[in-house]
């Protein structure tokens, strides 16, 4: 897969949480400026297979519900790609959080390290 200088990152703004937007918005601008592109699908569970299927390489959401990423979770681990909470830490699948997914390690720090300038 391509690194993250190259990757194409899907993403959106927290449509039902919109008091987020700001946060969100600057964490996808910040990733925008240091990756090739962003795409927005309009669903979680699409663009988590794509990422697994190696359309796109990175994956970003503020605030998800379960349902929008449980299944999709294990098809991108099947690939071989790696997926987390907005944190860092292994998805919480009976609650709402944030997203992050990537194609390697090294892209899936990358973004943890740049959600983590805005949120800390």
């Amino acid at each position: 897969g391509r690194p993250f200088e190259n990757a194409v990152l899907c993403t959106a703004l927290p449509v039902y949480y919109k008091e987020h937007a700001q946060v969100c918005s600057q964490i996808i601008l910040d990733a925008f400026g240091k990756c090739n592109d962003i795409r927005r699908f309009g669903a979680c569970a699409p663009e988590l297979c794509y990422l697994a299927m190696g359309r796109c390489e990175l994956y970003f959401e503020y605030l998800l519900s379960p349902w929008d990423f449980a299944a999709a979770s294990l098809i991108v681990t099947e690939a071989g790609g790696i997926i987390s909470s907005a944190q860092g830490s292994t998805l919480c699948l009976t609650a709402p959080g944030g997203v992050v997914a990537a194609n390697s390690k090294e892209s899936h720090n990358r973004m943890l390290e740049i959600i983590r300038k805005h949120t800390s």
